[in-house]
């Protein structure tokens, strides 16, 4: 998202103040009091984002939003007011607005609003031609073989990774199927000193148990049935490099003793082998499961837990970390295009919107996957909402319907009281945040961005519970 904002306010000193804010956070303003300057100014010059008040004389907001969405749906229109109804509501969200802000404004809240927004600038609208293309300065980082925004939580994981990857200890990945595992495990031993030795990967849980054992171990001919010439395992194989042993959970626990002791012993004998070998490998280790409820359940050994979890790294699923999505999706188009030479030009802002709403239960691998096939089978133009797969529409839809239904949902001989419903909304997020911290009013204010003072009248005027707090 570009850097030029207009603000649309009646009142002039809502206006200064908004300026100097987003002129000294690095944003170009322009300033309009009324709505038919505004549309002069965004008909004369280059806007990308709007900021405007709801009630003004003449002409308001929702006029704006949709005059600007219909002449130029690349700008991001955010609205702000002072008191949101559920017609003023419906009204912008038909506009297809982008963000609402409640006034008194928090510069904090518009500022995050603002980076919130920014995730979509690796997908922007051509203003010529009104089509979605993919900026050709995407702003995505590919180190380590991942991809992400610059506000990615992966950055931090990253930093972290350059830090330790040089260290010799164990090192334990946790993360759902598809968040990436390997390519941590990877990017660990290609910034290492043992870069120039072998990265040996096994899946632990794609081996049969009867063949774990030779698989990691190696074993000598005549061992078993079959085994017609000696053979090199895992371990082995490692030697001065990294052993990336996937799904570790999986293994049965006579598994977990030997390796424990290799591990402990720093040597190896293969099955059926007389004699002992020292091995030097670095072990990461990767796991989807629970490792701790395992241990509980006496399916995994506490002591082998404390060996390979000496340094561990949290993988957040990609719904966690939806501001990649846009990144992601712009890196598989063009990855796609090269490898199978079609001419995906980008996505449109609405088929991203399902993207970004979807709970990607397969993670990156299920977004590279599904760029994958779309890619192949439509060949050119902009990928949108009629390509996408009937699941993920079904998925969202009946999610916004679900949420819209539960919201406004009425009996058929009551009115819609708005003030009962907000007053109710707001006791249920006051209760979920002292719950969460234990009933600490200091932690669940914070928690919430209020003040104590205010959050504590809420607190009175909602008749919650006192007897708790702390």
């Amino acid at each position: 998202m570009g850097k030029n904002i207009l603000i649309v306010d009646d009142e002039q000193t809502i206006c200064i103040n908004l300026s100097k804010f987003l002129s000294k956070i690095g944003y170009n303003v322009s300033i309009a009091s009324n709505v038919k300057d505004a549309k002069k100014i965004l008909d004369k010059y280059n806007i990308n984002t709007i900021v405007s008040d709801i009630v003004m004389p003449e002409s308001d907001g929702i006029e704006l939003l949709n005059y600007t969405k219909k002449k130029y749906p690349n700008i991001k229109v955010m609205l702000i007011t002072g008191f949101i109804t559920i017609e003023l509501t419906l009204k912008a969200i038909k506009g297809k607005v982008d963000a609402f802000l409640e006034k008194p404004i928090s510069f904090n809240e518009l500022e995050t609003e603002l980076k919130r927004l920014e995730s979509y600038d690796n997908l922007i609208l051509n203003q010529n031609d009104n089509k979605p293309i993919v900026n050709n300065k995407v702003k995505y980082i590919k180190k380590a073989e991942m991809v992400m925004s610059k506000k990615s939580p992966i950055i931090e994981i990253i930093k972290f990774i350059e830090l330790i990857a040089n260290k010799k200890v164990s090192v334990f990945i946790y993360g759902e199927s598809g968040t990436g595992k390997e390519l941590v495990a990877k990017a660990i031993h290609r910034l290492s000193k043992r870069k120039e030795a072998p990265f040996v990967p096994i899946n632990c849980g794609a081996i049969p148990r009867e063949l774990i054992e030779s698989e990691l171990f190696g074993h000598a001919k005549g061992s078993f049935t079959g085994a017609i010439s000696d053979k090199i395992g895992r371990i082995e194989m490692s030697h001065k490099g990294v052993l990336f042993l996937d799904e570790i959970g999986e293994l049965s626990l006579d598994m977990q003793v030997k390796f424990l002791r290799v591990l402990q012993e720093k040597n190896i004998t293969p099955v059926g082998g007389k004699y002992s070998k020292n091995i030097d490998f670095r072990l990461v280790s990767a796991t989807n499961i629970n490792i701790e409820e395992a241990i509980k359940d006496k399916k995994f050994r506490e002591d082998l837990f404390y060996r390979i979890n000496v340094i561990p790294i949290n993988l957040p699923p990609l719904r966690e970390r939806k501001i990649d999505i846009p990144a992601l999706v712009s890196f598989f188009i063009e990855e796609n295009n090269k490898e199978y030479e079609t001419n995906i030009q980008g996505i449109t802002h609405e088929a991203l919107d399902y993207f970004i709403n979807y709970s990607w239960p397969g993670n990156v691998r299920e977004l590279q996957n599904m760029i994958e096939r779309i890619s192949v089978i439509k060949d050119e133009g902009y990928v949108e909402v009629k390509d996408l797969p009937k699941k993920i529409v079904q998925d969202i839809n009946k999610s916004s319907e679900n949420n819209y239904n539960s919201l406004f949902y009425t009996n058929s001989n009551e009115q819609f009281d708005f003030k009962k419903m907000m007053e109710s909304y707001q006791k249920e997020i006051i209760l979920y945040s002292l719950k969460k911290f234990n009933w600490n009013k200091k932690k669940a204010s914070e928690f919430l961005k209020l003040k104590r003072t205010t959050f504590v009248e809420m607190v009175k005027r909602l008749d919650i519970d006192n007897d708790k707090l702390k």
